[in-house]
């Protein structure tokens, strides 16, 4: 394993994965190892096989992933189009931004 600061020797496995949605993951190579804080960390090399989305609408974190890629997913398009139709809507600034980022550390 080979990080910012250093290199390590980890164990290496190949294994099956199987996603929430019952999608296999045959063969994947995975490396075992104490020093990441975490059960799974999922790289590109399965998340390139369709698509990925993470949404935090109403503070609440949600991860969704399908195999395969059905569609592009593109939010700049999406408000952008919205704005046009509606030129009413509060168009985000990066001020509103940050102000939303400090309220949230407080």
């Amino acid at each position: 394993m080979s990080g910012v600061h250093d290199k390590k020797n980890c164990s290496s496995y190949l294994i099956d994965v199987v996603l929430p949605n019952q999608v296999m993951i045959q063969q994947a190579s995975v490396i075992e190892s104490s020093e990441i804080p975490f059960d799974v960390l999922v790289g590109m090399d399965i998340i390139g096989f369709g698509d990925f989305c993470l949404s935090n609408a109403k503070n609440k974190t949600k991860f969704t992933f399908q195999i395969p890629s059905t569609h592009e997913t593109d939010y700049v398009w999406e408000i952008n189009d919205s704005n046009k139709k509606n030129d009413k809507l509060k168009k985000t600034t990066t001020d509103d931004i940050r102000a939303f980022l400090a309220k949230r550390r407080k």
